[in-house]
C-alpha cells in the first residue's frame, strides 16, 4: 500500500467517524439569535419602565408633601388667629377664621405677600395655577426665588362658619402625562372662646 492509499483511507475513515455528529444549521443559529435578542429587548424595556416609574413615584412623594404642607399652612393661619384672639382678652376682635374665607388660594411657607398671609385669587384648576419655584440652597418650594419646578399648588377653602373644609391640590406634568394629588381636611375652631 502506497502512502497515497494510506492517506485516502485515513481521510475516508475520519469522514465516516464524523458522519453521525451534527452541527448547527444557519436556521438554528438565526432562531437562537432571535430568542436572545428578544430577551435582551424585554430586559431593556423592563429597566426603562422601572426607571420611569421610579421618577413618577418620586414626584408623587414630593407632591404629597407639598399638598400636606398646604393643609399645614392653613392650620398655621387658624392657630395664629386663635393665639392673637387670646392676647386680645377680655374683648377679642380677631376671629379664628380671619383670612380664611371661601375661595381659591396659593400659599407657601413664607406666609406673607406684604398684605396677608394667603394669596387669594388663585385659579380653580391646579393646572392653571402658578408654578412653585425650588430653592436648591434651602431645599424648599415657594413662589419667591429659585428655579421653576414642575409642581403647582392650589388650596381651596370652603368656610362653613363652624369649620372650614380645606382641599390642597398639587399637580404636575411629566413625559407620561398630567398627575395630581388632592388632600382634603376639615378644620374646626376647637379652642374655647
Amino acid at each position: 500500500m502506497s502512502s497515497a492509499d494510506k492517506y485516502r483511507n485515513q481521510t475516508f475513515n475520519h469522514a465516516n467517524k464524523n458522519r453521525g455528529v451534527r452541527g448547527f444549521t444557519i436556521i438554528e443559529l438565526i432562531v437562537v439569535i432571535g430568542i436572545l435578542s428578544g430577551g435582551i429587548v424585554a430586559v431593556q424595556t423592563a429597566i426603562q419602565y422601572g426607571l420611569r416609574n421610579a421618577v413618577v413615584v418620586s414626584d408623587g412623594i414630593v407632591a404629597a408633601h407639598l399638598a400636606e404642607e398646604g393643609l399645614e399652612l392653613i392650620r398655621n393661619v387658624r392657630d395664629g388667629n386663635w393665639a392673637i384672639r387670646q392676647f386680645q382678652q377680655p374683648t377679642p376682635t380677631a376671629d379664628t377664621w380671619d383670612e380664611l374665607s371661601t375661595g381659591y388660594y396659593r400659599l407657601d411657607y413664607l406666609l406673607s405677600n406684604g398684605v396677608s398671609r394667603l394669596y387669594s385669587g388663585a385659579p380653580a384648576t391646579c393646572q392653571d395655577g402658578q408654578v412653585l419655584n425650588f430653592d436648591s440652597t434651602s431645599g424648599l418650594y415657594s413662589y419667591a426665588g429659585g428655579t421653576f419646578s414642575k409642581f403647582r399648588r392650589v388650596v381651596n377653602i370652603t368656610n362653613n362658619t363652624t369649620y372650614i373644609e380645606v382641599s390642597s391640590q398639587v399637580c404636575w406634568t411629566d413625559s407620561i402625562g398630567p398627575h395630581e394629588i388632592i388632600i382634603t381636611e376639615r378644620l374646626y375652631d376647637w379652642r374655647p372662646e
